[in-house]
């Protein structure tokens, strides 16, 4: 209260005084007028960046003319204030480092103002605190974007070839997280980091149990994952864990029928899941901003690595005038989170009932529950299906065709699963059978 805002005004001079000598093009492409705290020095920069922009001279004469034709010449001290610019401020020889000191200022006085904003929101009694809570979660991502600078294709050229070296190097291994089965491994190069991935199917193909085996891969592998659970208990989904592992049938772990040598099994499978970083929140129709702020504080404590979601249509949105443009919102919603963390984040999602109809019953994208930006949002969009599910005759017993049907970075495929029903577990189809 009654402080003055984070500022430096002889930083601000000094790199006003090095663009008006000839020293403008690191400045221009490092910071914005409106990282400027004085609202002279921001008119002075509006005219540098606008004559950088027309690739015309930037110096005394130029940037007074141009600040003359737009009537504020005066209102920035006039030509005498231009001239003490370069003849008693300091250059700035460094002027990277900076430009970086004021854009830090800036960044600290938009998190004061915005924090402010919803300070004043919580004591509004007709606020909706999800509204306020994820007002709240944005101040953080935006503040994230406003320190990135807008880079050049050189700079991106340089970290490019880094890259593809080690692309290269790493010949046959995936550059994602790991999925655990190899040929959706193959076709995709693991889950990769921003991307937004759908899996979707009908009730009782197996969404849940692949998620389940996704991440116990994943996690075995190092990488820590955070599931959001919005059907099924955190009991529950440990059950499916430890079945699957143990191959001991999940029936028993509800009827308790248990025989001699599954206590066995069941305390090896304890063990080898008890240090695997899975981390599970199971508490229903959570508000898309809430799994937002968990994750963010997951990722922060825990370093989560990938985010999954079961499932879509029970997560709460914003009061929307139809629930399409709800959806739209939940969806656009974690591919922001996606790309804000920097990991991949499953979600699952339920399909519409108007495919039994048709003779063939595999998914299509037109079959996507509730709002066409799912197929918009999403990187990736993987449909389960298996044929004995509707009484169809199965190519091998636990034939399941995992389709991709979208894939914006690489090739749409159909892979081939092996389901274990008693376990709750999808295998690879071994090669040259099945």
């Amino acid at each position: 209260m009654n402080k003055l805002p984070p500022q430096n005004i002889p930083t601000e001079e000094s790199i006003l005084a090095s663009c008006l000598l000839g020293h403008s093009d690191k400045a221009v492409n490092l910071i914005r007028p409106d990282d400027f705290y004085r609202s002279s020095n921001q008119k002075i920069f509006q005219v540098i960046m606008e004559l950088s922009e027309k690739k015309e001279p930037i110096d005394l004469q130029t940037v007074y003319t141009l600040l003359a034709k737009k009537g504020q010449a005066e209102e920035i001290g006039g030509a005498v204030h231009l001239a003490q610019l370069v003849d008693s401020t300091p250059l700035a020889v460094n002027i990277e480092a900076y430009c970086k000191e004021i854009k830090e200022k800036a960044v600290l006085r938009k998190i004061i103002e915005r924090c402010n904003t919803v300070y004043n929101k919580c004591f509004d009694s007709s606020a909706d605190v999800f509204k306020v809570l994820e007002d709240a979660g944005n101040i953080a991502s935006n503040i994230t974007f406003a320190t990135e600078e807008i880079s050049s294709y050189r700079e991106l050229s340089l970290a490019a070839g880094e890259r593809y070296e080690a692309a290269y190097r790493s010949k046959g291994k995936i550059t994602g997280l790991p999925s655990g089965f190899y040929d959706l491994d193959w076709v995709t190069c693991g889950f990769q980091n921003t991307d937004l991935i759908l899996l979707a199917a009908r009730p009782s193909m197996g969404k849940t149990a692949l998620m389940l085996n996704i991440a116990g891969h994943t996690a075995r592998q190092g990488f820590p994952v955070l599931i959001f659970s919005h059907e099924m208990s955190k009991e529950q989904l440990f059950d499916r864990e430890i079945a699957s592992t143990s191959k001991v049938n999940l029936q028993k772990f509800r009827s308790g029928r248990f025989d001699a040598d599954d206590w066995e099994n069941i305390n090896q499978a304890q063990s080898a899941v008890y240090e695997l970083p899975v981390y599970i929140e199971d508490l229903s129709a959570l508000h898309h901003s809430v799994i937002r702020q968990k994750a963010y504080s997951m990722k922060k404590k825990h370093g989560i690595q990938m985010i999954m979601i079961d499932y879509l249509q029970l997560v709460r949105g914003d009061k929307e005038s139809s629930r399409d443009r709800e959806v739209a919102n939940i969806s656009g919603a974690f591919k922001a989170m996606a790309k804000d963390l920097k990991i991949p984040v499953i979600v699952l999602s339920q399909l519409n009932r108007s495919l039994e109809q048709r003779k063939d019953k595999r998914p299509k994208l037109s079959d996507l529950r509730d709002s066409g930006t799912l197929e918009q949002d999403a990187d990736l969009v993987m449909f389960l299906y298996r044929a004995a599910v509707y009484g169809e005759d199965e190519d091998f017993p636990g034939h399941t065709e995992l389709c991709l049907a979208k894939h914006r970075n690489g090739p749409t495929k159909t892979i081939g699963l092996k389901w274990e029903e008693k376990f709750t577990r999808f295998q690879n189809i071994q090669r040259g059978t099945g």
